[in-house]
């Protein structure tokens, strides 16, 4: 069996390679995101390229209104 000194130990062995590793873990999360982003750039972009080929070069129209921005 192992003393507690023993686990402590290792505990904290791994507690100290956790903190030393979650700044590249947070700057993997956030460049990953920006990625997802871009994709979903790309994707949109490629639709209406798509949309104006079809329609004799014309882009989409957006129908939607905005509300009146009250102060």
């Amino acid at each position: 069996m192992f003393a507690l000194v023993e686990l402590m130990v290792v505990t904290g062995i791994f507690a100290v390679r956790i903190w030393i590793l979650l700044p590249s873990l947070s700057k993997a999360r956030q460049s990953a995101m920006h990625l997802s982003f871009l994709a979903n750039v790309r994707q949109l972009s490629v639709a209406v390229s798509m949309y104006a080929n079809d329609n004799k070069g014309w882009l989409p129209r957006c129908f939607r209104t905005l509300p009146a921005i009250r102060r």
